[in-house]
């Protein structure tokens, strides 16, 4: 005898719980996402950690250090606060008893 209100062609079949198969797919799917997330927080973490063992100045000393070069470093364009400048072709062709030659070409 068969029972015909349990038997529906056009229904879809009942469902059990998930077959082993899927349940051992998303189990590894979340895992590589667990992994993913794991991987991502070490490298911020890494950041975070080089970040805090570069060297820093406070604002105090940054600005004697920069009141210090302005002191000791002539500024070719500002002739009169450190004089005129010597350009490098006028570097390279003095003497070493610090008298300049008569010029780049020699004519003999």
């Amino acid at each position: 005898m068969e029972l015909g209100f349990l038997k529906n062609a056009d229904s879809a079949p009942i469902t059990g719980p998930e077959p082993e198969n899927e349940k051992l797919m998303r189990i590894i799917q979340l895992n590589k996402m667990k992994s993913m997330k794991l991987e991502r927080l070490n490298q911020y973490n890494n950041r975070l950690k080089r970040e805090l063992a570069r060297e820093r100045v406070n604002a105090s000393n940054s600005s004697l250090m920069i009141i210090k070069y302005t002191e000791t470093t002539k500024d070719g364009l500002i002739p009169e606060l450190w004089g005129p400048t010597e350009t490098r072709y006028q570097e390279k062709t003095k003497s070493p008893n610090n008298e300049p030659t008569g010029g780049c070409c020699t004519i003999a």
